[in-house]
């Protein structure tokens, strides 16, 4: 195992996205995907990586949740998980440009919202690119008025509305 990728992390296998399992893996092909969950100062040299790759930076919090993909021990992809505000989010998700249309997202989507059930987080947001919508909508994510997000969400929205991709709130509430 790779020292980079910290010896105090619980590893995570995937056999049922409808609930929690003992650990076991989901193979694909000769090759095992497995989920890392891992806090942001361990998370930081695995996903930093990730990200200038596609020509952005992260600032990452020591206490943000990563959910990484890997297989063996290449990085497929992370979810970012944070509170700000009171507010849980899922902050960001990337995926490997090579890794992107296989499936790998899904599964990592799949089990960020096995980890909201198991958690009880009755209430998280996100703001993704508009044409991901349908994407997290898979996992209950709905698309609401900006207006009726916590102000700092709604100023976060502003500022992304200066680039050239479009941005739109998303809340996902706990099924009661």
């Amino acid at each position: 195992m790779s020292p980079e990728l910290g010896t105090f992390s619980r590893i995570l296998f995937i056999s049922s996205f409808s609930h929690l399992q003992p650990p076991c893996c989901i193979s694909e092909g000769m090759t095992e995907f497995r989920i890392r969950e891992l806090r942001g100062s361990d998370a930081r040299p695995l996903v930093s990586p990730l990200y200038q790759a596609e020509g952005n930076g992260i600032t990452i919090r020591s206490d943000d949740l990563f959910f990484v993909g890997l297989i063996d021990e290449e990085i497929v992809g992370s979810v970012r998980f944070c509170v700000e505000e009171e507010t849980p989010m899922l902050r960001t998700m990337r995926i490997a440009e090579k890794f992107q249309g296989k499936g790998f997202g899904r599964k990592l989507l799949k089990y960020f919202e096995s980890y909201l059930i198991q958690n009880r987080v009755s209430t998280t947001y996100c703001i993704p690119y508009a044409h991901l919508e349908n994407f997290y909508a898979a996992i209950g994510f709905r698309r609401i008025e900006e207006s009726l997000a916590p102000t700092f969400l709604q100023e976060r929205l502003k500022e992304y509305r200066k680039r050239p991709q479009e941005f739109i709130c998303m809340l996902r509430e706990a099924h009661r």
